[in-house]
């Protein structure tokens, strides 16, 4: 389901738990990661440059914990993603014109309570192969201290390409519920902003 001209607020992750949480799957980063150095030097929390890119604004909100649900606070999480024009990574070979106000890649860190937050776009889908069409996603890799401790995607409910994708058929029904968001109006912001606004939840678990 693609939307245009919106906001959307995604909060990620059912917070509450009383059993051991499902591990957010480990996904490829594919070939367009920016690198530490660079998403460190010149990334942020704000991708979309304040709502000013091309396709549906989102406003993420995110936790991370451990499968006891134990909040993990200074977690170091990068962002990459495509546009929302093309489907273009800005450090992809492709010819297409990109966003000149939207950076493609940020960061964020979780602060006491294991939250953490960015601005971005919906990105849309592009073509990975013959046969092969990659649903809109975002990349996240999350470092605890020096350590890589996941690299993962998240997805959104309802996407055409949701089934025939390749990297989500290799998952457990139960890994998939951790990574393919179902978001819903938020009725309250929606009136605040006079525009529909969307939610939904995700919750980052890594060992």
């Amino acid at each position: 389901m693609k939307t245009g001209g919106l906001v959307l607020s995604i909060i990620f992750g059912a917070f509450g738990h009383s059993q051991e949480l499902t591990l957010t799957p480990a996904q490829t980063a594919g070939p367009f990661y920016p690198g530490f150095n660079q998403t460190q030097q010149s990334g942020d929390s704000d991708l979309s440059n304040n709502f000013t890119a091309h396709g549906t604004p989102i406003v993420i909100k995110a936790k991370v914990s451990n499968k006891a649900g134990e909040v993990i606070p200074n977690a170091l999480i990068h962002i990459w993603q495509t546009d929302g024009i093309a489907g273009r990574y800005f450090n992809d070979d492709r010819t297409e014109a990109l966003d000149v106000n939207f950076d493609y890649y940020g960061k964020s860190i979780s602060q006491e309570d294991g939250r953490f937050s960015f601005r971005t776009i919906r990105p849309i889908e592009y073509p990975a192969g013959e046969d092969w069409i990659r649903p809109d996603h975002i990349h996240l890799r999350v470092f605890v201290g020096n350590q890589i401790k996941l690299t993962t995607q998240i997805y959104f409910s309802g996407d055409e390409f949701l089934e025939q994708d390749l990297i989500l058929q290799n998952m457990s029904d139960e890994e998939r519920k951790t990574v393919i968001i179902d978001y819903k109006k938020n009725e309250e912001l929606s009136r605040e902003q006079e525009k529909t606004i969307l939610e939904g939840k995700l919750h980052l678990v890594i060992d």
